[in-house]
């Protein structure tokens, strides 16, 4: 019976023992599960950061080029509220001009137009147009002081009025062969508003570049 029991001890140890290795296994296992779901949790927890972090910082920029888009829309709005501005006193400045030279008294209106005709002659012979209101009222010298034009201006050739009157408000049409020189109000003052508003264009847009 003792020789039994001293075997069955032995036997308990023995299976104690086996059962520690295992509850040993088991702890050791677990340690290791822990451990890699910890590491999994923080890398988890890292590209959460990561992710985070790369959606504010596309959200901010997203957010900064919408700002960017919207003062640059402003800006442009406020450019060509400028620019219609101007254009708009600029044509009641061109009409304005006009309506005064036309209403210029006759002696006055050709001191006026002869020097912008003095510019415009070339050699050979040319023909120079008006509108009906103005060969009504052609000064009786009018040739003359265009011969002395000519000679001003050290040009060979000659000027004759043509009695057809031209299709403008002012000014002159003056030809020469196939080619004519437009010289009516309208005309001049269409060239000088394009040389003005391109000025303003580009006062504009450096007024542009400033304020962005």
């Amino acid at each position: 019976m003792e020789s039994g029991g001293a075997a069955m001890t032995g036997c308990d140890k023995i299976v104690e023992e086996i059962l520690e290795e295992a509850r040993q296994a088991v702890r050791t296992k677990l340690d290791t599960a822990e451990q890699k779901a910890a590491a999994v949790a923080a890398e988890g927890r890292r590209n959460a950061q990561e992710q985070a972090a790369t959606i504010l910082a596309e959200g901010l920029e997203q957010e900064e080029g919408i700002r960017r888009a919207a003062r640059s829309a402003a800006a442009l709005r406020v450019r060509n509220a400028k620019l219609a501005h101007r254009r708009r006193e600029l044509d009641a400045a061109m009409t304005a001009t006009i309506a005064y030279l036309n209403a210029l008294p006759d002696e006055a209106y050709f001191d006026r137009l002869l020097p912008v005709l003095g510019r415009s002659v070339q050699p050979g012979a040319g023909i120079l147009r008006l509108n009906a209101r103005d060969l009504a009222r052609l000064p009786a010298d009018f040739d003359s002081r265009l011969r002395v034009l000519l000679k001003e201006a050290g040009v060979e050739g000659t000027i004759t009025v043509s009695g057809v009157p031209g299709a403008i408000d002012g000014g002159f049409l003056l030809q020469y062969g196939d080619v004519e020189i437009n010289a009516a109000f309208s005309a001049l003052a269409e060239e000088k508003r394009e040389a003005l508003e391109d000025l303003i264009n580009r006062e504009l847009f450096a007024d542009g570049e400033d304020e962005d």
